[in-house]
């Protein structure tokens, strides 16, 4: 019986295909089929005519599913229980599977887990094929499915020997076949999970292997030539399809999932795909030659990026190539050490013309091609891209990246990367008034006005809009040019380095003759103005804040000071550093000796009220015998290791006609941990850390254990504690110092025993100028203040905190808030809270330990360090 059924199984499939001794039944109606040996080519025949026809079919035309079953037994015939497609029935496969397609897509049929089976146990046998048209129709047939049935890319992507068959033909001598395989990987890596299965099966690697290979004409001819003079013909017109098939799958592939993607990727072939893409992204970023879609290029870049920020590469020890840098910059022995001792964070200083050597600015003038071109900067901005900013206490590598991805490799942006600025008379004169009656007028805002409906426009700066900008009197200001010259990079990474500091920005500015871009302001970080070429008029007032902390906001600064009186003017010439402590206000224009100053009316009524400026004096506590120097007095410059006050500061005669200008100024940005202020916040965590019982009142808080409301007494304090270390660095400029006990500078005079004394001064301080009342009412503003970022300064310090108190730094407004209203705690008199907190404060008095916050602040320096020398790696690759 068993025999018979399995036998009656086999001629009902048989009749489907009307082979063999078969009987095909039709409306009750037996039909005989032929016999004889010629009978399995007369239905192949019948099977090829019906191809032919439209449709593999049945009589009646209306059972489309039968009609796709019909096609896949063809299908499954003709391919056979051999792991290849013979040559002999190739023709007969591509016709099975162009019906396939067409019954698929005319009849929209509902989701077949049968017939997805189907086709996927029959996929490994056709992509084996000898044939390249059977593999470019199996291919498309399982894209096209695949677009119309999410049920059928599922079920794909659970076949990873199907997968893995596929990816092999990326290595295909067949064009053709690479491109289909290019667009199915596109399709897969649509689903997150797709995107996952392809990069675990090496898609990723074996993409980029596919671009290198296909523009490997281009990076031949690459080498020692301007990309721009390229010819168009480097590539066929199937390379070209080819390659921008390769880049399409790799920007699916790698969307929002960059990093993902790289790491699994062979160590090795990440370090040498770096020149590769760097190759590829450099042609097809500066050149039209190719038309590419902005996303897949982008994709390139991303890559670039995500490679260079993953290597290895820290160097923090001053060696000789920073040795040198500095001794252009700078000079000898005693001239650096006279700058250090006395200018430091305290008086302007001028080193003059032919300190600085020379060599640095010849690299300069070669990598910009300045000699000969009126306008180099042409050139910088057309390779330029935007460089995005990144969330200053992020030390993981992985987080800064998902923080930049959306913008890397897009153009420059306005406001961003750039500014096309120019101060203008406030009353509408030709020319520029004192500082009374002078605004800045930025050109964007013109751009926006004119480009309402393009976005675009508005935030991208096109180079001829920048050119156009200058020819009409804007300064061209560039920032974060370390990011796009190498040269530049490495003098600022060797200040970062001599300084103590994690980093220092370098910004390229441009003014146009007779000209001034921006009005007088003050930095918040110091400033080192290298003249590269032409010259500049700078004035300098006396600052009322001395050393402004980073990313603070004084308004007022220019207040007080005239052009009239207390401030000094200079003239930088060509080689010439002017350094310029931060708040000190500063303007510079290349205005011409012979005009005359002009006097608006809104300036005289003014100019009586200001007639004697603020020497911005402050008040801070002495102890130990501790000094802290106080910005009471008229500031001094240095000049050829002489100083002179500022009245008579360079009373040198300015050129006639000053020309167009080229600057750059390298700011040494002193982050708040990296202050003085950032030891005494790690030596208060090192020791709320160590103090495992706390004492207050006659109660012993625990640190460990469960969250009672005695552990969040002891967190309440500890951040009260804080603000109020805030506070006292308001008062005293010495805790906004930058803490130099990392400095390595080039002559080795200092070291971190030499700074213990300003470490117990500072102490003292917050001993006797901690007032848990102010702390209390900072934060109580905070709280009731919507929108408060006055505690947001504290986010740094979950790089030197445990997980169990992540909280008070991650979100500090909340913390407080629902610390304060803990019942235990609301219902306390306030003369209690503060016996407490003084309790905690003495206890830290008593024990802060500067060598152990030493180590975490060097510690913590490294890691902000190696990220954005990572980053400016990541962002050197793509501009070079």
């Amino acid at each position: 019986m068993r025999k018979k059924n399995k036998r009656k199984l086999q001629l009902t499939s048989e009749s489907i295909l009307g082979v063999g001794d078969s009987h095909r039944h039709r409306g009750g109606k037996e039909i005989h089929g032929c016999h004889g040996s010629g009978d399995r080519h007369l239905s192949i025949e019948r099977a090829k005519k019906a191809s032919k026809s439209g449709c593999i079919t049945d009589p009646w035309g209306s059972n489309r599913r039968r009609t796709l079953v019909v096609a896949m037994v063809h299908l499954f015939l003709f391919v056979g229980k051999g792991e290849r497609v013979d040559y002999g029935r190739q023709e007969l496969v591509i016709e099975a599977l162009e019906s396939i397609r067409r019954a698929c897509l005319s009849s929209r049929l509902q989701q077949d887990e049968t017939i997805f089976q189907g086709l996927l146990a029959v996929m490994p046998a056709l992509l084996r094929s000898n044939g390249d048209s059977v593999l470019v129709r199996s291919i498309s047939l399982v894209e096209d499915i695949v677009l119309d049935s999410y049920q059928f890319l599922m079920n794909l992507i659970r076949e990873t020997s199907v997968l893995h068959k596929l990816l092999v033909h990326l290595g295909s001598a067949d064009e053709d076949i690479q491109k289909q395989v290019c667009h199915l990987i596109s399709t897969i890596a649509s689903c997150v999970h797709g995107k996952e299965i392809l990069c675990r099966l090496g898609a990723t690697q074996k993409l980029m292997y596919l671009l290198f290979m296909v523009t490997e004409p281009i990076m031949d001819s690459i080498n020692g030539k301007d990309v721009l003079r390229l010819s168009s013909n480097l590539l066929s017109n199937g390379q070209k399809f080819l390659c921008s098939s390769v880049l399409c799958s790799l920007s699916k592939l790698t969307l929002n999932n960059v990093s993902e993607c790289l790491g699994t990727v062979w160590q090795g072939c990440q370090v040498s795909a770096l020149k590769p893409l760097q190759n590829v992204w450099t042609f097809f970023r500066n050149t039209s030659l190719y038309p590419v879609d902005d996303d897949e290029i982008r994709a390139v870049a991303k890559m670039i990026v995500s490679l260079t920020m993953e290597l290895e590469s820290l160097d923090d020890e001053f060696n000789d190539s920073h040795m040198k840098i500095i001794d252009d910059l700078f000079g000898k022995e005693g001239e650096f050490t006279h700058f250090w001792d006395e200018h430091w964070e305290q008086y302007p200083s001028l080193i003059s013309e032919g300190v600085l050597g020379g060599e640095l600015r010849l690299d300069l003038f070669k990598s910009w091609q300045i000699d000969g071109d009126p306008f180099f900067l042409r050139k910088l901005l057309t390779r330029s891209t935007t460089c995005p900013p990144f969330s200053c206490d992020k030390v993981e590598t992985s987080h800064i990246f998902k923080e930049i991805e959306e913008d890397i490799g897009r153009p420059i942006i306005f406001g961003q990367d750039i500014r096309l600025v120019k101060s203008v008379c406030s009353a509408g004169c030709s020319q520029l008034c004192s500082i009374h009656s002078v605004h800045e007028e930025d050109y964007h805002k013109v751009i926006r006005a004119e480009n309402m409906n393009n976005a675009e426009k508005v935030m991208y700066a096109d180079v001829e809009t920048c050119v156009h900008a200058y020819e009409m009197g804007y300064t061209i200001a560039l920032r974060g040019l370390e990011f796009r010259c190498p040269h530049v990079a490495a003098i600022a990474e060797a200040l970062a380095i001599c300084f103590g500091q994690a980093t220092v920005g370098a910004n390229l500015y441009m003014t146009p003759s007779n000209a001034q871009g921006f009005k007088p302001h003050h930095d918040d970080h110091c400033v080192l103005v290298w003249q590269i070429k032409g010259s500049k008029v700078w004035k300098l007032w006396t600052p009322k804040v001395p050393l402004p902390r980073l990313y603070s906001q004084h308004s007022g600064i220019e207040r007080g000071c005239t052009d009239e009186e207390d401030f000094c003017k200079v003239s930088l010439k060509e080689g010439n550093i002017l350094y310029i402590p931060r708040g000190f206000p500063h303007a510079a224009s290349t205005q011409t000796r012979s005009q005359t100053p002009h006097v608006c009316s809104e300036q005289i009524k003014s100019t009586q009220r200001f007639t004697n400026c603020s020497r911005g004096s402050e008040s801070c506590m002495i102890s130990r015998g501790y000094t802290d120097k106080i910005h009471d007095s008229t500031p001094t410059f240095h000049s050829d290791s002489r100083c002179v006050n500022m009245p008579n500061f360079f009373q040198q005669v300015l050129e006639d006609n000053i020309g167009q200008s080229l600057h750059i100024t390298f700011g040494v940005e002193v982050e708040p941990p990296f202050e003085w202020e950032g030891l005494i916040h790690m030596a208060l965590q090192c020791w709320a850390a160590e103090d495992k019982d706390i004492v207050l009142g006659r109660k012993v808080l625990k640190a460990e254990g469960c969250e009672t409301s005695g552990t969040k007494s002891k967190y309440l304090y500890l951040g009260l504690l804080h603000v109020a270390v805030r506070q006292c660095g308001d008062d005293c400029s010495t805790f906004r110092k930058a803490c130099l006990i990392a400095a390595k500078p080039p002559f080795g005079f200092y070291g971190i025993n030499e700074f213990g004394s300003t470490f117990m001064a500072l102490i003292d301080n917050v001993a006797n100028k901690a007032s848990f009342r102010k702390a209390l009412n900072i934060v109580l503003t905070a709280i009731d203040t919507p929108d408060s970022n006055s505690l947001d300064w504290m986010h740094w310090m979950h790089n030197i905190s445990g997980a169990q108190d992540s909280t008070i730094w991650s979100d500090p407004v909340t913390f407080f808030h629902s610390t304060l209203m803990d019942d235990e705690i609301r219902y306390k008199r306030l003369e209690d809270m503060e016996i407490e907190f003084s309790q905690m404060k003495d206890s830290f008095i008593l024990c802060a330990n500067y060598a152990q916050a030493s180590d975490v602040f060097i510690s913590l320096l490294q890691k902000y360090r190696s990220v954005r020398q990572k980053y400016m790696k990541g962002m050197l690759y793509l501009h070079n």
